[in-house]
């Protein structure tokens, strides 16, 4: 056992093993901006243009065709652009809701396309386009925020609305000056009367936003 740890260590303090490790790195970097600059340009596509790439993405895996052809080479076949678009979607996409333990990731790609990555034995990307006026679960949360006590101790830090207003609720019944909230490197005092001092934008007001909707 002690030749073969003395043997891999001697390996990998070589300069054969260095070699190959600054060319592993080299070709991960080369493919990371190859990855990159096909973001970019997907990007700078038209709204349909991107479909248009996208349902060609689609059909050519759906394809009996090429299922065929890959299984003749003797290996599961490949989807590599969904990959691709995985990581366009994880950029440029809206994070949808997931209701399983099994999808790791889930984003609707201009409320055309849903891009889910799925994990069992190995990772899986589906593709879905969905219909015009289909409605999605979109993954909606709040910023984080934390509160702290008059003595500058931290009471929590939330993202929960409900946690957050309680305790607004509380300083008011119990007429409580001292506290304070801070929200994107700003102080903002609460009143006795658990009102801020000022709202500033993205502090919990994505309920409200989405109830100014339906009025």
């Amino acid at each position: 056992m002690g030749s073969i740890v003395e043997t891999l260590k001697k390996y990998l303090e070589s300069d054969e093993c260095k070699q190959r490790l600054e060319e592993e790195r080299k070709r991960e970097l080369f493919f990371k901006k190859l990855k990159d600059k096909w973001i970019e340009k997907m990007h700078s596509l038209t709204v349909e243009q991107r479909a248009d790439v996208i349902r060609k993405c689609i059909k050519k895996y759906d394809s009996d065709k090429y299922k065929d052809k890959e299984y003749k080479k003797g290996r599961f076949p490949e989807n590599t652009l969904f990959y691709m678009l995985d990581d366009y979607a994880e950029k440029y996409g809206e994070p949808l809701y997931i209701e399983n333990d099994i999808c790791v990731s889930k984003y609707l790609i201009d409320g055309k396309f849903i891009i889910e990555c799925v994990y069992g034995q190995g990772s899986v990307i589906n593709v879905t386009e969905i219909e015009e006026n289909e409605v999605v679960a979109r993954d909606i949360k709040n910023e984080y925020c934390s509160i702290y006590k008059p003595n500058d101790e931290l009471l929590v830090c939330t993202n929960n609305q409900l946690v957050y207003t309680d305790i607004l609720a509380q300083i008011k019944e119990k007429q409580v000056y001292g506290y304070y909230v801070k929200f994107l490197g700003k102080k903002i005092p609460i009143d006795k009367n658990g009102t801020l001092k000022e709202y500033p934008d993205g502090l919990f007001d994505k309920y409200t936003e989405l109830i100014a909707k339906l009025i």
